[in-house]
């Protein structure tokens, strides 16, 4: 995180605490032989206009230390929606 949207950041995530009620991240993480973590599971309930909202997500981690060639997108074929997301954090009534 740049050091200059950490202030903005923050106080987005102060406000969604506030509006969910949810101040941790319950993550489990499975580690191999090597101590490497291969998987993490983050589980959510959230509520939503009276509902619980369910967000489960797993993440599979695998090649570690090997490097894949990357080759960045165009600039015209990108967009950057940091500034934008913050935006909605702070219209959300928080």
């Amino acid at each position: 995180m740049p050091s200059a949207s950490r202030a903005q950041v923050h106080a987005a995530l102060g406000k969604l605490i506030a509006q969910t009620g949810v101040s941790t991240l319950p993550v489990d993480v499975w580690v191999d032989a090597h101590r490497l973590v291969r998987r993490m599971t983050i589980a959510l309930s959230l509520p939503s206009e009276g509902q619980k909202l369910q967000i489960r997500m797993t993440i599979e981690l695998f090649g570690v230390g090997a490097t894949a060639p990357v080759t960045p997108p165009p600039v015209a074929e990108t967009y950057d929606a940091t500034n934008t997301a913050l935006a909605g954090l702070g219209a959300s009534g928080g």
